[in-house]
């Protein structure tokens, strides 16, 4: 080992003693969390550039689950990431929908690539970025059953946004060091900070929203003062097992940002009706993906919860266009 490369080792070390002594003590959270954002910020830097031992990443990534992320956190997290992926072109003139999708199917099914195509039918770009975690019924396998290829790079996401208004992007595609984080739910057995960070990704040159789902009642909060600190414009939406689909809209009212101000969605909202679809099996990819094909032929109704989203985001970006 050079004498620079020894002298980095073990400043990350000193670091990494710092931080895991706050999480593993049990430290209570200050005003941006239980670590500033600088400390975040370094840390974040270190966990994608794979700086620390696989012992060193397990036990950081379990405090922070154990603690949580605060919005400064979560911010911090996300501006690093960003600062390392690769990013999207907006269409000249339009803005880009981001949706991510990052889990799998077991309640419902997923529904995320009906909405995306439904808004590329509305001529509204939309770029939904997947993760493959491989477990079980997931967007990725319903987009490949829909006879849908992913984009390799971001170039290529950027030319089918501009031809069709609808890209799938892999998560490895946009950050490959992020990937790997996601990756480690299968080890670890827990999901950490990389989930919570990548649904405020906005992996995209030019105007765009991003929808932030989120499936416990803190993140709706973190995830809303993180949004204004960061001054996205985003729709956050109450979830179901990863997948951007606000099914419980009701009970958990739209909120949604243009540059960090909220924008009043009364109108754009409007409850739909209830729902009366038979719904595919939840885990099942096949039926899933034919149950999207006969509704966008007009074979089946769209769901209801679909169609508010897909209107009330429509609405969203011709706002964002136009700011």
């Amino acid at each position: 080992m050079t004498g620079d490369m020894a002298s980095i080792a073990a400043d990350i070390g000193e670091f990494y003693a710092r931080v895991i002594k706050r999480l593993g003590r049990n430290a209570r959270a200050g005003e941006h969390g239980v670590l500033d954002s600088d400390d975040a910020t370094r840390l974040w830097r270190a966990l994608l550039a794979n700086q620390l031992s696989p012992a060193q990443e397990a036990a950081v990534l379990m405090g922070l689950r154990v603690h949580g992320e605060s919005a400064a956190m979560l911010a911090a997290f996300a501006r690093v990431t960003l600062d390392a992926s690769a990013c999207v072109v907006a269409p000249a003139g339009r803005a880009v929908i981001v949706l991510h999708c990052l889990g799998t199917a077991r309640r419902q099914p997923i529904l995320a690539p009906l909405l995306a195509l439904a808004l590329a039918r509305s001529q509204v770009p939309v770029l939904l970025v997947t993760h493959d975690a491989g477990r079980g019924a997931n967007t990725a396998a319903v987009l490949e059953a829909l006879g849908e290829t992913p984009a390799p790079t971001a170039d290529a996401a950027s030319a089918a946004l501009e031809r069709r208004d609808f890209a799938w992007w892999p998560v490895a595609a946009l950050s490959a060091p992020l990937a790997r984080l996601l990756a480690r739910r299968a080890e670890l057995g827990f999901r950490n900070s990389a989930h919570s960070l990548t649904k405020l990704l906005v992996p995209v040159k030019g105007r765009a929203l991003v929808v932030a789902n989120y499936t416990h009642v803190p993140y709706r909060v973190s995830f809303a003062e993180a949004a204004q600190l960061m001054g996205l414009s985003a729709l956050l939406v109450r979830g179901t097992e990863g997948d951007p689909i606000a099914w419980e809209a009701d009970a958990h009212p739209l909120l949604a940002w243009l540059a960090g101000k909220p924008v009043d969605l009364a109108h754009e909202s409007a409850a739909a009706a209830p729902d009366r679809v038979d719904f595919p099996p939840a885990g099942d990819v096949a039926a899933t993906a034919r149950f999207c094909q006969r509704v966008l032929a007009g074979e089946r109704r769209m769901p209801g919860a679909v169609e508010r989203q897909r209107a009330c985001l429509a609405a969203l970006a011709k706002m964002e266009a136009q700011r």
